[in-house]
């Protein structure tokens, strides 16, 4: 895989628990930035629907990275955008050159009438 095909940068975030400032004691759960990638970005699908004065879009995308361990609780941070990861392939002529990463945004809006 060439450098020059690695052209998006992409956060890595994991969900951490922390607690509460406040004194409440509450637990709260954030999501800090595990690791920043190169990346090659491919838009595979995307699909909207209508639910209970809801519209729900979501769009699937595939994220080339040089060949790592990925996390599947983990999520993508790319273009402001949160991705949650569906799965990851290895690929590669030894299976070990880059690893694709499957991952879908959605969005809920209410629609204007």
């Amino acid at each position: 895989m060439r450098a020059g095909e690695l052209d998006q940068h992409v956060k890595v975030m994991r969900q951490e628990e922390a607690v509460s400032t406040s004194g409440s004691g509450a637990t709260l759960e954030t999501w800090v930035q595990v690791t920043r990638l190169r990346a090659r970005v491919t838009p595979v699908s995307s699909r909207e629907t209508f639910t209970n004065d809801q519209r729900f879009a979501s769009a699937t995308h595939s994220f080339r990275v040089r060949f790592r361990q990925i996390n599947p609780e983990w999520r993508l941070e790319w273009r402001g955008e949160q991705f949650n990861i569906l799965g990851s392939l290895p690929g590669g002529q030894r299976l070990s050159e880059f690893v694709d990463i499957v991952a879908v945004s959605s969005v809920a809006t209410n629609p204007e009438y």
